[in-house]
Parts: structure tokens; C-alpha cells; sequence
């Protein structure tokens, strides 16, 4: 007769730790559990891009920051240098034409308003601090002190 075929026995597995927590808790918690460590992940590196895209936002948020300060400098500057040669040059126009000529000192502040935009309303003032002539006639007789015009104590 013939012999009986000889079977090789399985070569035994070591278990695997998917296989453990399928048999513990089911496919559908396995499935979950992965989708939870997907999820986390994803959230981290949202979390990652975020960070860096807020980082490089600020980044060029405080370089036009710089350069609008830069460009407001200037602007400020500029103004500053055309409101002094301004109020020199009509300064040196009222000293030349003596103070006798008091009642058109108003007018020719008018007129340097008129023609500088920049200014508001000039006011001349004596060594005490009273307005003597201004473009604005209600300042006339107000007294300013020191402090008030950025100088220091009285």
C-alpha cells in the first residue's frame, strides 16, 4: 500500500499586537484607533503650517512696518524743514518792516497760511508768552506757558 503522506507541521507565528487588540476589541475599535492616530497627525501638521505661516506673516508685516516709518521720517522731515524756512522767512519780513506795523501782522499770517498748506494757524508771541498777533484771532491775548509750548518748566 502506499504510505501515508506526511503533512509538515505549521512553523508556529508569533502574534502580532494588531491581531491582539482585533481580538480584544473588534475590528471597528482597531479601525477607529487608526483613524484617531490619522486624525492626529493631520492636526499636528495644521498645527506646524500654521505656526510658520503666522511666523513669516509677522515677518513681513514688521519689514513694512520698518519702511513706513522710514517713509514717514522723511515725509516728517521734509515738512519740519518747509514750516521753519517758512516762519524764518516771515519772521525776517515782520522784523525787517519794524513792530509799527502791528495791525498788518494778522494779514501776513493769513497769507502765509494761504500759501503753506502744511500750517494751521501761526501765532506770534511775546518773551512772556502772550500772543501779540495770530492767523486765528481768538488766540490773540492768550498767554502760553512754557510747558505748554514743549520748552520746559516756567
Amino acid at each position: 500500500m502506499s504510505e501515508p503522506i506526511e503533512v509538515p507541521a505549521r512553523p508556529r507565528r508569533l502574534p502580532r499586537l494588531g491581531g491582539r487588540l482585533r481580538a480584544r476589541m473588534g475590528d471597528g475599535a482597531a479601525v477607529l484607533l487608526g483613524g484617531c492616530a490619522i486624525g492626529l497627525a493631520i492636526l499636528c501638521g495644521t498645527a506646524v503650517f500654521v505656526h510658520q505661516e503666522r511666523s513669516n506673516a509677522i515677518t513681513v508685516e514688521r519689514q513694512r512696518a520698518a519702511l513706513l516709518v522710514y517713509m514717514f521720517e522723511g515725509n516728517l522731515s521734509r515738512t519740519l524743514a518747509a514750516v521753519d524756512a517758512s516762519l524764518d522767512a516771515a519772521g525776517r519780513q515782520i522784523v525787517a518792516r519794524g513792530l509799527s506795523g502791528r495791525s498788518d501782522v494778522p494779514a501776513e499770517l493769513q497769507a502765509l497760511i494761504r500759501d503753506a498748506a502744511y500750517l494751521r494757524s501761526v501765532s506770534l508771541l511775546n518773551p512772556k508768552g502772550d500772543v501779540v498777533a495770530s492767523s486765528h484771532g481768538p488766540n490773540v491775548g492768550l498767554r502760553l506757558t512754557r510747558i505748554q509750548l514743549g520748552l520746559g518748566p516756567d
